[in-house]
């Protein structure tokens, strides 16, 4: 509609956008790309819609619709009771001018496929504490790369993943290449059963992360549901401690892997770990190529380890000079 309203040459074009109100329904595809390279675009409009549409085979009714607006400074709350597969994908990706999120709620209570897939990718935010997601069942593929590459985010202080009705791939990648990203102690987790691939490469290649949340305690953990998950953070610290009744089948897939930089930078402790059962391939190498790491804990019980259950859990791990007991007992 209003695309590449924008006059580089004397940097002029659209600078205010009117409020969006569908009380109905948006239909696929919509507003696609409706302000994209409106670059003198400084503040995202309200957008209130009732159901913002999208199908598995066409991209949703606000795909990229302010997409790369390098001068936008501020968003509004998208107000929807449900959001279509793909209906917000791309939708601020780029916006490397916009700082935070404050006050920014999304409403949709129903979600589905893909819908916030990308959304902000390569933003320029220091800060998303301020956003409010209310959705307690998320579905497949929903957050994928949500924050990809938001290269300026530095915590993640007070940001809520409210969501206790997990899906296959939810919040895969979801910050991976956030590489000024470097404490995630306060984020808040609220599920406890996983499902296959839902943290897999979370926080992968988050170059600059040094703390991470203090636990991960679950009832299960499914196949590779922690799969990779802080795979490359090369100056992480420690690693939570992890708690689960049980580890699927590459449950905990190089999680850990490559945690180091040097000497002196790179995963040194890890925190205590209580499994019940251990499926095949459940801590598959771990913590592998962790350099630095030179102190675990003194015990570890289990009361079933599958195939390849702990192999190459520490392969590697040059620094370590002693380990734990293993005890595996009904």
């Amino acid at each position: 509609m209003f695309y590449t309203c924008y006059d580089a040459t004397g940097s002029t074009g659209i600078t205010a956008a009117g409020d969006i109100t569908v009380t109905g329904s948006a239909g696929t595809t919509a507003f696609t790309n409706m302000y994209s390279g409106c670059l003198a675009l400084t503040k995202a409009p309200n957008v209130n819609i009732g159901l913002i549409q999208g199908t598995v085979t066409a991209t949703g009714a606000c795909y990229r619709m302010f997409y790369n607006l390098t001068g936008l400074q501020s968003i509004s709350s998208i107000t929807a009771t449900t959001i279509n597969p793909y209906g917000c994908e791309y939708m601020f990706q780029n916006c490397t001018g916009l700082q935070n999120l404050d006050d920014v709620e999304i409403t949709a209570t129903t979600i589905h496929d893909y819908c916030y897939s990308y959304m902000f990718t390569g933003c320029g935010m220091t800060d998303i504490s301020g956003l409010a997601l209310n959705t307690n069942k998320v579905a497949p593929y929903s957050h994928q790369y949500m924050f990809n590459a938001c290269k300026s985010l530095a915590d993640l202080d007070g940001f809520v993943l409210p969501a206790t009705d997990l899906a296959e791939h939810c919040y895969q990648y979801m910050f991976t290449g956030c590489t000024g990203l470097k404490s995630v102690d306060n984020l808040t987790l609220a599920a406890t059963e996983l499902v296959p691939y839902c943290y897999s490469n979370m926080f992968a290649s988050c170059t600059a992360l040094e703390t991470p949340m203090d636990k991960i305690q679950v009832n299960t953990i499914a196949e590779q549901s922690c799969a990779q998950m802080f795979k490359g953070c090369k100056v992480l610290e420690s690693s939570p401690a992890i708690t689960a009744d049980s580890v699927g089948y590459n449950g905990c897939l190089e999680m850990f892997m490559n945690c180091y930089a040097s000497a002196s930078a790179g995963l040194k402790t890890v925190g205590e770990m209580n499994f019940r059962t251990i499926y095949t391939r459940g801590l598959f190498s771990m913590f592998e190529g962790c350099k630095r790491l030179d102190e675990v804990q003194e015990e570890f019980t289990s009361s079933y380890v599958g195939d390849y259950g702990c192999s190459r859990m520490f392969a590697t791990c040059s620094a370590l000079t002693e380990t734990f007991k293993m005890n595996v007992a009904e």
